[in-house]
């Protein structure tokens, strides 16, 4: 299937979009897209930016998931958590299913590709994580690349800052050098709740001042757009009465874009898929 062909039917009847009201997500969206190996500490962090009461990050490793919370300033936090790239038991099917997945939740795009590194347990493959990025995303994501050092209170208990490892730890440093958004440290055993809080609001302070010198905007390009344009249509389908039917929730888990990488690989996320899995078969074969 050419790219022509996968992207017929993406597209939809704008006028009505606009007579229906319904916009995409905006400047009262922060969305935080988290990548990271399973083991370190990426789903605590998760879980510790939407302030989870039943339903948590982390159930289930293998899956892309979404989860939502109101800030203090009343825009929207949209929390991604992917599947742990590393993650041996992921097969190339569900691997794809779950990128395509990921896109259309980020859709139009994310504030932050936000990796998360645990210092002690950092290793060479972690140091292709930003050149991953790059190849699912563009040359272009980097500068909305933040790194999230996690277990920041056992660094502190061992006398290490955040400082001194990057000034110390010459391989880690050219790590964070390649994330132009910085980083941020995430003491993942708080226990208090206004400090888990103060720690989540110093966090989105970081990614905000980072999306104003990129000029604003959110990241995106024609993949996030074209996730867009598919959940758009998968909300603005009408029923009976005239009235648009579905949740962006459902559309976002479900829609023409997300089918078409299922059924076929030339949606732009073939070398993407073959990329990481190359990746990650020359660290099993290192264990």
């Amino acid at each position: 299937m050419s790219k022509r062909k996968a992207n017929s039917g993406l597209q939809m009847d704008m006028g009505r979009a606009a007579r229906l009201n319904i916009t995409d997500p905006d400047e009262n969206y922060v969305t935080i897209l988290l990548i990271g190996k399973t083991g370190t500490g990426k789903s605590s962090a998760a879980n510790m930016c939407i302030e989870p009461s039943r339903s948590q990050f982390g159930e289930n490793p293998l899956i892309c998931e979404k989860k939502i919370r109101l800030l203090r300033d009343c825009r929207t936090l949209a929390v991604i958590d992917t599947p742990g790239l590393f993650h041996t038991t992921i097969s190339a099917e569900e691997m794809k299913r779950e990128m395509a997945r990921c896109v259309s939740m980020c859709a139009p795009g994310p504030n932050v590709f936000l990796i998360v590194i645990e210092p002690k347990r950092f290793s060479r493959e972690e140091q292709d994580m930003v050149e991953i990025i790059k190849k699912m995303f563009g040359d272009e994501a980097t500068r909305y690349t933040m790194v999230l050092i996690t277990h920041g209170d056992e660094m502190e208990a061992d006398g290490v800052s955040a400082e001194k490892l990057l000034y110390f730890n010459s391989s880690f440093n050219e790590f964070v050098s390649k994330c132009l958004g910085g980083y941020h440290v995430f003491n993942n055993n708080e226990c208090n709740s206004e400090n888990k809080k103060k720690q989540v609001n110093e966090l989105v302070e970081k990614i905000d001042r980072m999306v104003q010198r990129n000029g604003g905007l959110c990241y995106t390009n024609e993949m996030f757009r074209e996730a867009q344009r598919a959940i758009d249509q998968e909300m603005f389908q009408m029923n009976g009465q005239g009235e648009p039917i579905g949740s962006r929730d459902a559309a976002e888990r479900n829609n023409s874009f997300v089918r078409a990488v299922e059924q076929t690989e030339a949606v732009g996320l073939a070398d993407v898929v073959k990329g990481v899995r190359a990746v990650r078969e020359a660290w099993c074969k290192t264990q």
